[in-house]
Formats: C-alpha cells, sequence, structure tokens
C-alpha cells in the first residue's frame, strides 16, 4: 500500500476492536497504543499449575471422592504394579 522510503500516504481504517474494515482512508494513522492487561486464571487452574508433575499422571478412579485435589483415598484407588512389591 505504501512505499517503504516515503511518508505513509493511506491506511486501513480500523473498528473498535482494532480488526481492518477493508476500507483504505488517506494520510498516516494515529499512533494509538494499547496495553492489554492479562486475564486472571481460576483459583482451581492456578493450583493445577502447582502440582507436582508426578501427582497429574495418576489416574483417578471413576467415582472416587478426592479429599484434596488429585488426593485419592487408598481404598479407592487402582491397584499399580509397584504395590505387590511393596507389602512385603
Amino acid at each position: 500500500m505504501n512505499s517503504p522510503y516515503e511518508y505513509p500516504s493511506q491506511h486501513w481504517e480500523l473498528d473498535k476492536d482494532g480488526q481492518p474494515t477493508q476500507r483504505v482512508l488517506e494520510g498516516r494513522r494515529r499512533a494509538e497504543f494499547m496495553a492489554t492487561t492479562p486475564k486472571s486464571r481460576p483459583e482451581a487452574l492456578l493450583s493445577t499449575i502447582r502440582t507436582p508433575r508426578i501427582a497429574q499422571r495418576r489416574p483417578i478412579p471413576r467415582g472416587a471422592v478426592a479429599t484434596r485435589l488429585h488426593e485419592v483415598p487408598l481404598h479407592a484407588r487402582r491397584p499399580r504394579a509397584d504395590d505387590a512389591l511393596s507389602h512385603d
């Protein structure tokens, strides 16, 4: 639309969301700097992020009631292969 070596003579019109409207306007666009604020994360998402990776790998059995995030009562979890080795 404009030469990289000359002062801009035209620009695309932008709507209120900053998207082009397919309409060309004469002159240079006004410099408007917008700083977006990141959205806050829900508390549940934050606690999932802070959970150690090993805890996320254990499946929670269907119907099990967790007392805390990723914590399942021993009687409700599925037996694992290494459980047999730990019962001497």
